[in-house]
């Protein structure tokens, strides 16, 4: 059994998440919304590596493509192109 003051929370919590789902613009589909913005970045991700691979085409060095498409540092750019390249 839960206590009035779990349970007060617990009911907050629910109405919290309730308008913040309606303020959605799917309408309250909040995993519908999850699931564009995954896609979204998996869209971003594509993007980024196949500007880089150009640019590494066309001869830039490493640290240029990597700074170009946003990356800090070239570890960073190097790990994520590894795990975009064997996905």
């Amino acid at each position: 059994m839960t206590s009035p003051v779990n349970d007060a929370a617990a009911t907050s919590a629910l109405a919290s998440y309730r308008t913040f789902a309606e303020g959605l613009p799917q309408g309250g589909r909040i995993e519908r919304h999850v699931h564009e913005q995954d896609q979204l970045a998996v869209w971003r991700r594509h993007s980024r590596l196949l500007t880089s691979l150009t640019l590494l085409a066309e001869g830039k060095s490493i640290a240029t493509a990597a700074h170009a498409v946003g990356y800090d540092s070239t570890a960073a750019f190097g790990r994520e192109t590894c795990q975009n390249l064997t996905r």
